[in-house]
This record gives structure tokens, sequence and C-alpha cells, in this order.
């Protein structure tokens, strides 16, 4: 059985050409290992195995402005001229894929392609690069093709494509030659016959040369066999003028619908060739032009709902074929429209264009939208009208690549700015970056990048520093302030990650917050924080550490006399960041003149999440405050858990040491509250075993003199040992 492809070979070129070029972009976009990048790098090699079904090897190279497949010119396409580029870039001229390729030469192949922010890739990069892997199935300029070339006799073509065309409608040409019958076939004589017959003798009007044009500007040679569109049936009764004898009344009439069709096909004659080089359908063509008497419509009546709906309609249909070149089309219309009427809506219908090449979910319309305004930015004069409508379009860009997350291609609209500002330091171009700038820091797209970061920021990705680092420094703190009220503790962390790249601002806002509390605090005493309000001013203390230890601690001690105890809490724990050296004495006394209420959640917080800082406190407590030993053994009572077990039995083990400077009846008091802790571990061996032989020291009242005694003149050995 015979190779049976999904594909005809000569549609296979240009498809490897789309597929390669998707997959090199989603590797940009999503990094190598995505899912999207491994479906889209799988879809080129499925092709590329399908080409090899038909050709032991083949080579894509560059002549000029166009791509060959071998010796074969391709029609140009987006992603034929993408190519182009990126072979000029790179300084080479043709790859040749052999078909002992492997998967993994090619993936290696195409990541050595992708393109890295701020790094060129040399011609000599590319054989250094093959020759360390001992890639030898994918060669670089291995062969140099050159395009056949010489006279074209133009006439001829002109009637070939006019045969073409006529031969795909045999009932229209019977019907000008005047026969009754039709046929199915039209031969070289029929064809000859009705080019003589419409051949006209003014040079001006040459009928052919017309009908050649039409064909061209029409796009016919891209339609089916089985349509017929209103623009066909034109050209039918066209060609029935063309039969008939024309007076020069009605040769002027024929020009005048040859203009008219012009105008219905295309939107603007200086775009048509254009479009129709990029092989749009008439189908398309037509809903260029219904794009286009929406945008006269919009001029006379103004951008409102209604007609904002019906472009969105009509985008959603032209982008549904997965072509970038409509969504450019419609751009570059806008962008005319805007530079001959002044109309600000443009700035809208250009949104609408983005956000629908946006939901199409396909890549290649949007990052090639991207990737053309971002061409049009570095190309362009500052002068044109429509300079600073690139620029809306580029934040409305960047606010959507902000909610998915895709800040490589953020950063290659920084890059873009740069490299401008660099080459024309002008008021007016570095004006335009502010402008972006602002833009980029909107309150609305700063909520964007916190949405898409989330509460926590395992790890902070240096295209986002950078992104982040040309932000509005005040825009980003006060909102970033203003979120603590409502994330999770864990956002504080992230906050701290953002807000390093704008820290002189953020500590002046965090100063500025902790100023303006403590002053409403002594304005009105009656003043309640509410849980945001709470939230907000427990979370820009541990930002302030997280950001400057040195600068948050004179700011958490001038707080620490706050009224509210869940503050106050807060603090507290805060200050155990610090060494013993910086805050012990603050520590202690916060604690001894703070109230009953506050000493106990302080106890119970110590308990339920200790660590080693809380865990040296509160023994430093225990030990150095005798007053306190009763309050912390009770508050310790509604708990059990091993850090408890512990810090009981060492006190135990030590009680010579606790009872001192107490009176007798107070260290009887003492130790029977200890022995009293420990009911929840009766059943514990350890327990058991160390009560046993704590009994066995507390025999007599003699042996508690002696200890007490001995612990008197050792007072300072024990402790250190302690």
């Amino acid at each position: 059985m015979g190779f049976e492809g999904k594909h005809k070979l000569e549609e296979l070129p240009l498809l490897i050409i789309k597929s390669m070029y998707l997959a090199l972009h989603r590797i940009e976009m999503y990094g190598i290992e995505h899912s999207v990048s491994k479906q889209s790098i799988k879809a080129t090699i499925k092709l590329i195995r399908e080409l090899f079904e038909y050709a032991p090897s083949f080579t894509l190279s560059r002549l000029g402005e166009e791509m060959l497949f071998d010796k074969t010119p391709l029609e140009r396409t987006y992603f034929t001229d993408r190519f182009v580029k990126d072979f000029d870039d790179f300084g080479i001229h043709s790859i040749t894929f052999h078909r002992k390729m492997t998967d993994d030469e090619f993936i290696s192949f195409l990541k050595f392609l992708v393109r890295t922010p701020g790094k060129k890739l040399e011609r000599y990069d590319i054989d250094v690069y093959l020759d360390e892997l001992r890639i030898t199935s994918i060669e670089v300029d291995r062969v140099k093709y050159v395009a056949v070339t010489g006279d074209v006799d133009e006439q001829r073509e002109a009637e070939k494509m006019l045969a073409d065309i006529l031969s795909r409608h045999p009932d229209v040409i019977e019907r000008f030659l005047g026969k009754a019958e039709q046929s199915d076939v039209i031969d070289d004589d029929i064809i000859s016959q009705f080019m003589s017959g419409v051949s006209l003798d003014t040079e001006e009007y040459d009928a052919v040369s017309i009908l050649n044009a039409i064909v061209k500007e029409s796009g016919l040679m891209d339609k089916d066999d089985e349509e017929l569109s209103e623009t066909d049936k034109e050209l039918k009764r066209l060609f029935e003028i063309i039969q008939e004898k024309l007076s020069e009344e009605r040769k002027k009439e024929f020009l005048d619908k040859v203009e008219k069709i012009t105008d219905e096909i295309t939107t603007k004659g200086d775009v048509t060739s254009e479009l129709l080089e990029k092989e749009f359908t008439l189908t398309e063509l037509s809903w260029m032009q219904s794009v286009n008497e929406l945008f006269q419509q919009a001029i006379q009546n103004e951008w409102g709902p209604q007609i904002e709906y019906q472009f969105r309609s009509f985008l959603e249909r032209l982008f549904a074929r997965g072509e970038p070149d409509k969504a450019i089309a419609i751009s570059e219309q806008l962008f005319d429209l805007y530079d001959s009427t002044g109309a600000y809506w443009v700035v809208d219908a250009m949104k609408d264009v983005i956000e629908e090449a946006y939901n199409t979910g396909d890549d290649s319309i949007f990052l090639a939208l991207l990737g053309d305004m971002l061409n049009k930015k570095e190309t362009s004069s500052p002068d044109i009208p429509h300079f600073g409508i690139i620029t809306a379009a580029l934040v409305f860009f960047a606010s959507l690549l902000l909610v998915a997350r895709k800040y490589s291609a953020i950063y290659r609209i920084l890059l873009t700015y740069d490299k401008l500002v660099g080459k024309d330091p002008t008021i007016s171009v570095i004006t335009d970056f502010e402008t972006f700038i602002t833009g980029l820091s909107s309150p609305e797209n700063i909520q964007h990048l916190l949405s898409s970061i989330g509460d926590g920021l395992s790890s902070y990705d240096l295209q986002l520093q950078e992104i982040v680092k040309k932000m509005d420094g005040e825009v980003l703190t006060q909102i970033i302030i203003d979120e603590l009220g409502s994330r999770k503790p864990s956002f504080v962390a992230t906050a701290a990650n953002i807000l390093k790249t704008h820290e002189i601002t953020a500590k002046k806002y965090i100063e500025k917050y902790v100023n303006d509390i403590e002053r409403l605090q002594r304005s009105d005493s009656g003043y309640m924080m509410n849980t945001e309000q709470l939230r907000r001013t427990m979370s820009i203390f541990s930002l302030a550490i997280r950001l400057d230890k040195e600068f948050a601690l004179p700011l958490i001690i001038k707080a620490s006399s706050d009224r509210d105890i869940r503050v106050k809490k807060h603090l507290f724990f805060l200050l155990m960041y610090y060494s013993v050296e910086q805050v012990g004495d603050i520590i202690e006394a916060l604690f001894l003149e703070s109230s009953t209420e506050f000493q106990s959640e302080v106890i119970e917080n110590i308990v339920s999440k200790p660590t080693p800082v809380k865990d040296y406190y509160l023994r430093e407590l225990f030990l150095h405050f005798p007053k306190l030993r009763i309050k912390i053994l009770q508050s310790l009572r509604s708990f059990k858990n091993e850090y408890v077990k512990k810090f009981l039995l060492d006190i135990l083990d030590q009680w010579i040491i606790y009872i001192d400077p107490l009176p007798e009846p107070a260290f009887r008091k003492l130790l029977k509250a200890l022995i009293r802790d420990f009911d929840a571990f009766s059943d514990d061996h350890e327990v058991r075993k160390a009560l046993k032989r704590f009994r066995s020291e507390w025999k007599t009242e003699g042996i508690v003199k002696e200890s007490f005694s001995t612990f008197s003149r050792r007072k300072d050995e024990i402790m250190e040992a302690v």
C-alpha cells in the first residue's frame, strides 16, 4: 500500500513554516516544557515526517523577500515573511532537513532559535551549536538556490489568468459568445475567440488589461469553483458590457464599474493589493467591506454599543480562520482612519481588535498583531498622528498579557521602547515612553498583575522584576498597601518582592501609614479598627521588616503602645525577629506593662505556635519574673502538646532554681501548680519517671532547705548552667 498522507506535497511546505513559526513563539512564551509548546512541536514534527514520505530531504531557503521550498518559490504569507526576516537576522540562507532527523535533534534546534531578550543570535553561533550537539540531519547553508528567471510575456500571462477565471464559469463564456448550448470544457480556440472579440482598439481601455486587473484586485484566483459571490455576478455583467459594441459612453460606464468593484472589494486602494497578496478570500473581503461601512457610520454618528457589537461580531468571524493577516489589516485600516479623521473612537475599536484576537485563544493571531504593533512603533516617525494610538494599543496588550502571565511578551514591549529611547532620545519619544509607563502602571493593570501572581510568589521571575521596576512606584505602593487589607498574610512576601525595586518609595508610604494610624488613635479615643484595617496594619509592619529590618524597628517600637490588643500582640512577636541585645528589654517591658488579657494571649500564642525564639523569651520571663510563674503555668494547663510537656519537664528538672527568692508558702504553691500541669500527661512514661525523681528529692523539708542554701551560695554558677 502506498503512502496516504493527510496533505498534498504542495501544501506541506507552507504548513511546516507556519507550524514551526508557532512552535518557536510558544516556546518563547511558555517555555519548552509547557504542554502548549510540546503540542505545537509535535504538530510540526508530524508535518515534517509527512513530507519525508515524499522526499528523503528538503530545503527551506530565502531569496530576496521570498521563501523557497527546494527550488520552488512559495506563495508569500505572513509566516513566510516572518521566516525571511528571521533568516536575515541570523545571516543564513537555507536550512536542510534529512529524513534521519530525530525528534530530539529538531527540538534542540528549535531551542537554539528561540529568541532570548537581550541576546542576538549570530550566524557563527548556529554552526558551533550544531557541531557541539553533533546534529548532522539538520544542515545550515548546505545549498543556496537561485530562482529561475527570464523574460515573461505579460500579455500572455494576463490571458492565462483570464482563461483560468473564465474556465470556471462555462455558462458565462457561452453566453458571451452567443451560443445556445453550454459546454463544460473551454478550449484555447474559444478563449482566443473571446479575447479577439473583446479587445478594443484604444489602448487606454484595453479590455484584457482591465480584466487582468480585476482578476488581481478581486482575488478570484482564490475562490473555490462552487463559490459565486455578488462580485462574481457583477463581473459577469461587465463581461456582457464588453461583449457589446462599446460606445464612448459605455466605455466610461465600464471603467466606472471597475472602480466601483475595486472600492467594494477593498477598504482603501492602497491597501487592496496588500490584502490580496496575503490571500484574502472574497468572503473575507466582503466582511472587510462591512467593517468599513461600520467605520463610516461611526465617523458620522460616533462609536456606540450597537456599532461596537456588530464590529466585534465581524471580528469574531474574521479571526476564526486563524490567519494573523486579518487582524493586522483591520489595525492598519484603523490607523489610516485616525490619520485622516482624528476620530478618537479608533482607540476603542483597536481595543476590540486586540481583545478579539486574544479571545480566539490562538497565539498566532494575538502575538502576530503584537509583533506588527512593535514593528510599527519601532519604524514609525513620532510625528505621524497614530503614533500615540499605537502606544494606547500596546498598553492594552500589556493589560491582557498581565492577566495571562505572559511576562516575556511585556518585556519585549519594554525592550522596544528602550531601543527607541536609546536611538532617538527626543522629548516626543521620551514622553511617549512615559505615557506607556503611566498606562502600564494604571490601577487596573496593577490589579491584573497582583491577581495573576496570587497571594504567594514562590519565585520572582526576572522578566517580571524588570516590568515592575519600570512601573510607577507610587501607584504600585499605594495599591499594594491597600491590597494588604484583603489578602492573606502570605501575600506580604509577594508584596515585599515586588516593592523591593521601589524600596525608597515603599518606605515613605509605610512610614506615612504608621504615623496616620498613631495620629488617629490619639485624636479619637473611641477609634476601633475594622477587620480590613486590622489586617492591613498588621501586614504593613511585616512588610516593613521584609524590606528593611532596621527601618522597621523604630516604627514597631513607636506603635507598640497601640490600644488595640491584636496589633500590640502582633508587634510583640515581630520584635522577636531582632536580637536579644536589641529588643530583649523592650519585649519584657511590653509584656509586664500590658494587661492580663494581653499576657494570656501571648502565652497561648507561644504555646500553640512555638518557635525557638518564642521559647527563649517565655523561659526568660518565667526565670526572671517570679510573679509571672503561676500565671504562665495556669495558661499552659489548657494545652497538651510536646512543647508544653518539654517545657514543664525542664522546669521540674531545675525546680530548685525557680523557688528563689520565693518564701516557703509561695514556692510550695508554685510547685503544686507545676505538678498539677502534669495531670494532662499522667499516662506518659517520661513524665511519671520525672515525677518519681522529684518526689525522691522532696522527701524532707531539710533537703529543701539544703538545696535552697546551695542555690544561694552558687547562684551565678547555676544560673549560667541553666
